[in-house]
């Protein structure tokens, strides 16, 4: 395959998979074998920034209680 690829889960290149272009994904598996020729941003900080959990003393300083999450 020749181009960019961009996904939100994970990208798998076989044993006798080619991929030239750049990646854009959360998870890389490349077999032996397998050839990658371009760029890859695994970006996790985009997911972890999703799923960021605000401390408690940070929400009572604020005026929120446990409950109003």
């Amino acid at each position: 395959m020749s181009g960019n690829v961009s996904v939100t889960s994970k990208i798998e290149i076989h044993p006798s998979g080619e991929l030239y272009g750049n990646i854009s994904t959360r998870a890389l598996v490349i077999e032996e074998g397998g050839l990658f020729d371009g760029t890859c941003n695994m970006d996790k900080a985009a997911e972890i920034a999703t799923k960021k959990v605000t401390p408690i003393k940070e929400r009572e300083a604020k005026g929120k209680r446990i409950g109003d999450l």
